[in-house]
């Protein structure tokens, strides 16, 4: 069995906050962690992860990614990728804030904006983001395992009509 580590991208401007976050997860959790300043280097980050010429489902786990950051803030990039990405490879994202904002509430239940898990107000509880995390990856590994399975009996079931003409 192939042991598989999780990635996670964190996308903060705060620069203490964003390598705090990283080696948190790199120590207590043993993943892989990139991070980026902002939503344009995040998305060069995403685009990298990609397999196969940039054409494969992106190798991130979860995206931690903050809500006002300059250049490109967090909601403008998630909308931006959301018209990138297929119905497939949704990536799973935890909002960072520091302002408690009735916008990011209707920003997390909007659909434009894709599968936002969790928003977390700074400073927020590191344990509970760990949690969080773990909840995330496990759960996306279950889809995968899902999906793999749905392709097996696709499989099995083609081979069987064909073998029965």
């Amino acid at each position: 069995m192939i042991k598989y580590t999780p990635t996670i991208l964190v996308v903060d401007d705060e620069d203490d906050l964003r390598k705090g976050i990283k080696e948190l997860i790199e120590s207590r959790l043993g993943w892989t962690v990139l991070d980026a300043r902002n939503g344009h280097e995040a998305t060069e980050k995403i685009e990298r992860t990609r397999s196969f010429m940039s054409l494969g489902t992106p190798k991130i786990d979860c995206v931690i990614l903050d809500v006002n950051m300059p250049r490109q803030g967090g909601l403008d990039f998630l909308k931006e990728w959301r018209g990138k990405e297929s119905f497939y490879e949704c990536l799973n994202v935890v909002l960072l804030t520091a302002y408690d904002e009735p916008y990011i509430w209707r920003a997390v239940c909007d659909p434009v904006y894709g599968r936002i898990i969790e928003y977390l107000i700074k400073p927020f509880d590191i344990d509970k983001l760990v949690h969080l995390l773990k909840r995330i990856v496990v759960l996306k590994q279950g889809e995968i395992i899902a999906a793999q399975t749905r392709v097996r009996s696709y499989d099995k079931r083609l081979l069987n009509d064909k073998s029965n003409l």
